[in-house]
């Protein structure tokens, strides 16, 4: 090529025309500026970073509404009933009168019908309120997944060199990895974290009746609930 350019030269020379600039076969006709290299740059990452995040948050979704929120739910009902299991065995343990005189004493503190309805209605706005968390959680899955979409429409469009299969195989894998990572962590932190035990939340009940209440209902309470 050296030689063949340099003989073209010549004969244009002596030709009295001004020779072209020499260019290489297959040379591109267009040069790639470098704001355009960046901004390549920019959109390759952008577009991993947010199918990365479309995927954990789509992840963290599910993970919680299906997992943590039903165990928050049982850990608390698992509680009351641990707490009033030590009342209930006194309960069964009445006879008719004393039965009797306790639902008279019940009945006279706690207005049983304002109860169930006042548990009906916390029970409807409970699930209203977390119907709209669950909302926004899919809104985020929605607005990055469309975000990761529009990244890859336009990727085609300007037919960037994006390795889709290294991009898919990528990111599902760090969602695994991430999967098995909180399923350990709450296999071995979470689960075994001891929460405040039940001797710890009668003292902390006496202790409000004691200082709200006359002291020998206090003991009564105490006598309940720790069984004796």
């Amino acid at each position: 090529m050296p030689r063949i350019i340099s003989n073209l030269q010549s004969l244009l020379e002596d030709a009295g025309t001004p020779s072209p600039p020499p260019t290489l076969i297959g040379s591109p006709t267009t040069p790639t500026s470098p704001n355009e290299t960046c901004m390549v740059f920019v959109h390759r990452w952008s577009l991993r970073f947010s199918v990365h995040l479309t995927l954990v948050a789509l992840f963290e979704t599910l993970f919680f509404w299906l997992f943590v929120s039903r165990t928050e739910d049982a850990a608390l009902i698992s509680l009351v009933n641990s707490y009033t299991k030590g009342l209930l065995n006194q309960c069964s343990a009445m006879n008719g009168t004393q039965r009797a005189l306790f639902i008279d004493v019940v009945n006279l503190l706690i207005n049983q019908t304002q109860v169930q309805s006042n548990g009906a209605i916390a029970a409807a706005s409970r699930a209203a309120y977390n119907g709209n968390l669950l909302l926004n959680s899919w809104v985020y899955v929605g607005f990055l997944g469309g975000l990761a979409a529009t990244l890859a429409g336009a990727a085609t469009y300007r037919r960037l060199p994006i390795q889709w299969r290294q991009l898919g195989l990528e990111n599902l894998t760090l969602i695994l990895i991430l999967g098995l990572y909180e399923f350990m962590f709450f296999r071995t932190v979470v689960y075994p974290y001891q929460a405040i035990s039940m001797p710890e939340l009668d003292r902390l009940l006496i202790n409000e009746i004691d200082a709200s209440c006359d002291p020998s209902f206090a003991f009564a309470v105490a006598a309940a609930f720790s069984g004796f």
